[in-house]
């Protein structure tokens, strides 16, 4: 869910859970930042996505874990009750 800087080619290998997981779209760096299909790989680990329009807001959660709100072009989210910053805005 974080993004890091890295040095990677443009052929994205993503693993979960210790096996190659193709996804679709592909991941891809952006000025320094990796970004992974971010419901595809939240799925695979079990939890549910949900997609408001109109807030432009994706929200993440599962059973037994604080609920995570992202939201399109902002460089903040809900964890839970807290507010958290990320170091670059979330993309479609």
């Amino acid at each position: 869910l974080w993004s890091n800087t890295v040095f990677a080619s443009s052929n994205i290998n993503i693993y979960i859970n210790g096996q190659h997981s193709p996804a679709v779209p592909r991941a891809y760096v952006e000025d320094g930042r990796t970004y992974v299909p971010l419901r595809y790989i939240t799925e695979k680990l079990g939890f549910n996505v949900d997609w408001i329009e109109e807030q432009q807001a994706i929200i993440i959660q599962r059973k037994n874990f604080p609920t995570l709100k992202l939201f399109v072009g902002k460089s903040h989210a809900r964890f839970g009750s807290k507010q958290i910053y990320l170091d670059a805005p979330v993309q479609i």
